[in-house]
């Protein structure tokens, strides 16, 4: 294009790259007598030049094909390998979480066997020293002679004393008893995983542009590329790329959720990472591609389509 000849107010002849690479006016590069617009080069030449772009892209567009029949001779076989790379992750991801498990399954379960072992230790040193107490008693009621005592208040000091000891010793010992039990069960956990936020899933690519000039209003863009995702998945959703807008990071949601009539709705959300933020509805403009129906009218509030 840059060498296209084209022809001048003057009747000579130039190349493009001349006149359009240049200022708006320029000096007539021949006669040098007169001043040459590239409005006027423009609106002589303007069947030349749209023929010229005609043939250009004619000539890629064949290019193209050319090589796009080259590279997609194997459809099926281009289209597994761009999945392939997907399909690595998530296999990579399954073995990571089968280690994530095994190992956090296997702290808990030295935790609790570790536990045993405590309560064992201490039950046993427990016993231990209420054996102690136990022939410390009984070595005191073989050394004791009571009728040495003469004052009988005293005597029946002693006596209370010696029955109170044996109450409380029998009372351990029956408890002692319990050797061959403890006072642990074990409950068996909940089987329902959830293992769907533990492994991850499937989300369709989202981007977002945003226009945060304006003071008060700010307009928000999602573009979805693929929307058989919505079609092919249930309850799917895609998440736009996280942005920042007045020191809070925002992101806009298109959801589909079915209720228990088997009803589908479609509903666009924007929100931010507050705590107590409350969920937003989505504005136009709105540009989807790849939709079957475009029911969505401009600067219309929506909070979920049909």
């Amino acid at each position: 294009m840059e060498d296209f000849i084209i022809k001048l107010p003057c009747g000579l002849t130039s190349q493009y790259k001349e006149i359009f690479n240049n200022q708006e006016k320029l000096t007539c590069p021949f006669c040098k007598n007169h001043i040459i617009s590239r409005e006027e080069c423009l609106t002589k030449n303007e069947l030349l030049i749209k023929e010229k772009n005609f043939e250009l892209k004619k000539k890629n567009f064949i290019e193209f094909i050319e090589g796009y029949r080259m590279t997609n001779n194997d459809p099926k076989g281009c289209i597994g390998k761009t999945y392939e790379n997907l399909k690595n992750q998530i296999f990579q991801r399954r073995e990571k979480v089968k280690l994530i498990i095994e190992n956090r399954m296997d702290d808990y379960y030295e935790n609790l066997l570790e536990r045993i072992e405590k309560e064992k230790k201490q039950k046993l040193n427990d016993f231990n020293d209420d054996l102690e107490q136990t022939l410390s008693l009984e070595q005191d009621l073989n050394n004791l002679i009571i009728n040495n005592v003469t004052d009988l208040n005293s005597k029946i000091e002693i006596i209370d004393n010696y029955c109170d000891r044996i109450d409380k010793e029998i009372q351990i010992l029956n408890s002692e008893n319990k050797l061959n039990s403890n006072d642990w069960i074990f409950n068996e956990g909940d089987d329902n995983i959830e293992i769907e936020n533990l492994f991850g899933n499937l989300e369709c690519k989202g981007t977002t542009d945003q226009n945060i000039e304006k003071e008060k209003k700010y307009d928000f863009i999602l573009t979805i590329d693929k929307f058989s995702c919505f079609k092919n998945f249930e309850n799917s959703e895609i998440k736009s790329n996280i942005f920042n807008l007045k020191n809070l990071e925002w992101e806009i949601s298109v959801k589909m959720n079915e209720n228990t009539l088997n009803e589908k709705t479609l509903g666009f959300y924007l929100a931010c990472n507050v705590s107590l933020s409350t969920v937003l509805m989505v504005y136009q403009p709105m540009s989807m591609r790849n939709l079957d129906y475009y029911i969505f009218p401009k600067e219309q509030k929506i909070s979920r389509v049909k």
